[in-house]
Parts: structure tokens; C-alpha cells; sequence
């Protein structure tokens, strides 16, 4: 799986994996905030997602009409990232396209990721970089999983608590393709609040696609709680498997194929296009504070 690196900061701990450059463990003091994973509920801890969030159609993306063999999330959580610079709290990965990552995703590309921790959390900054002369199309996803009990007799006490009123209908993938419906569902969030209850997904993440936040906060109201910000993130997933030891608070850019689609990656919903030479910054901060 690699070697794992730590980064420490006052009471705030950290490891991460060079593979996938996957943030593995997150604790403060001796509170443990990343799920620690468990291969019975789910084999990731926080995955990145790259170049694709989630599915597509028959495991394969099209560019310019020509398919592709594109991995559920893409490939970059399997990758092996090489360190560029690396201090005590903070540590900068990076993975550019090869002959492996071409035959999935035809385009010259840097990602890197700066990653530090400091007295109030963790700030995990991603760079992709277009060093293609055409355009690219992309998606990118944070995908971590953070620590929600089993005890019922706490767990429903849970919320996430928005930023902004989240007032618009949400997507959902099928259950058996993974593939995102044409249709609107209902939203859950009742203003700025959502109870965290299993049965929100029964039939799998809520994906928000007109987001009007870009923090929220997790927890019980009345303690300390974790703060999540993803201010360059116009999308997000919420996610569990029923009954599981955790919450995933996905922010993304970009969702699965959409159904009766034909695969063309530019035309995927929520994509991202970079023109030669540009970046793009995807930022995501946890911290903990009472509310």
C-alpha cells in the first residue's frame, strides 16, 4: 500500500499514504476523526478522485469519441505519488501522466497536493495542472470518511449543519449501475440542517449539484464538532453505508455518467475543462469547534 507519512502540529496528527496520496489517519489529542477502516463496511479511508468521480458507462469514458477504460473514481488512488518537499507538518506529493494513466486518460497533466497541518486542523490543497495543448476535461473529488458512532443511542443525534440554506432538489445515482438518474429527488436538508439518519441512504449518497454552501459542520449540536470547508468545490456527496462506523462528506467537481448518456468525458455532468496550461485549485480544510 506504500509508505505512510507523518505530520504532527501541536496536539493535531496526521498520516497519509504516498499511494493515491490517501489521508489515512487525522487525530487530535486522542480523538480519533478519520474512520480507521474496516474492509466489512468499506476498504478506502479518503480516497482521491481523479480523473472521473464515481462511474461511468460500461466502465469506460469517451474523448473525441474514442472510449477509454476508466476505473470507478478514476485511477489516481492507486498510484504511487512521488514527494516533492516534506517537513515535520507539512508535505507536498505530486503524479504526472505516464504510459499507464494514458491508457485510461489521454492527456500530459500534473497533480500535486500540498498538505500541512497547523493549530486549528488540516489544509489539503490540490493542484492539476492541463500540460496538454488541448483542452482537458476533468472531474476531482475529496472523498474522506469521518468518524460517526454505531451507538444508537448517539448517533441520531448527529447533524450537518450548512452553511448556507440548501433549498434545491438533490441527484441520486442507480443502486445497480451507478449511474446518475435523469430525476430530482427531494432534499432532506431542512434549511441549513440536515439530521443525519440511515435511511437518507438506503439508496445510496445524496449529491448535491446546485450547492450553495461551501462549509458545513459535523457533529452533535451542543459539542465540539468537526468544521469542513471546500471553498473551491461547487459540488458535494454525503454518504454511508447504512449502519456503518462513519460519515463521508464528499466535495467534488463533477458526478457519475448520467444514464442514456454516450460517455463523452466533456460532456459529463459537472465537468471541468482546462484550457493548455491552465490550474485549477481544489482546497479542503477540517478543523474541530463547538456549536
Amino acid at each position: 500500500m506504500g509508505p505512510r507519512i507523518a505530520l504532527d502540529a501541536g496536539d493535531w496528527h496526521a498520516e497519509l499514504r504516498t499511494q493515491g496520496a490517501e489521508l489515512v489517519v487525522l487525530r487530535r489529542g486522542s480523538r480519533d476523526l478519520l474512520w480507521r477502516q474496516d474492509p466489512k463496511w468499506w476498504e478506502w479511508h479518503a480516497p482521491i478522485l481523479f480523473p472521473v468521480v464515481a462511474r461511468s458507462i460500461d466502465a469506460a469514458v469517451r474523448v473525441d469519441g474514442t472510449p477509454y477504460p476508466m476505473p470507478p473514481h478514476g485511477f489516481a488512488r492507486d498510484r504511487e505519488f512521488q514527494v516533492l518537499e516534506r517537513d515535520a507538518a507539512r508535505v507536498r506529493l505530486e503524479l504526472r501522466d505516464d504510459a499507464r494513466t494514458r491508457v485510461h486518460y489521454p492527456f500530459a497533466f500534473v497533480l500535486r497536493f500540498d498538505i500541512r497541518l497547523d493549530a486549528g486542523g488540516i489544509l489539503i490543497a490540490a493542484e492539476i495542472e492541463n500540460r496538454d495543448d488541448r483542452p482537458m476535461p476533468f472531474g476531482f473529488g475529496y472523498h474522506p470518511a469521518f468518524v460517526w458512532t454505531q451507538d444508537p443511542a448517539t448517533r441520531y443525534r448527529h447533524v450537518c449543519l450548512f452553511e448556507r440554506e440548501e433549498p434545491e432538489t438533490i441527484r441520486r445515482a442507480a443502486m445497480d449501475t451507478g449511474l446518475l438518474r435523469k430525476a430530482r429527488f427531494p432534499n432532506p436538508v431542512v434549511g441549513r440542517e440536515l439530521k443525519l439518519d440511515d435511511k437518507h441512504f438506503e439508496i445510496g449518497a445524496l449529491q448535491f449539484d446546485r450547492l450553495a454552501s461551501r462549509r458545513l459542520w459535523f457533529g452533535r449540536p451542543g459539542e465540539e464538532g468537526l468544521e469542513i470547508g471546500f471553498p473551491d468545490s461547487p459540488h458535494l456527496g454525503i454518504w454511508t453505508k447504512p449502519g456503518a462506523p462513519y460519515l463521508c462528506v464528499e466535495p467534488w467537481q463533477g458526478f457519475a455518467e448520467e444514464e442514456g448518456a454516450n460517455g463523452e468525458l466533456s460532456r459529463r455532468p459537472g465537468t471541468r475543462v482546462l484550457e493548455p496550461g491552465g490550474r485549477a485549485v481544489y482546497r479542503l480544510t477540517v478543523g474541530l469547534a463547538a456549536r
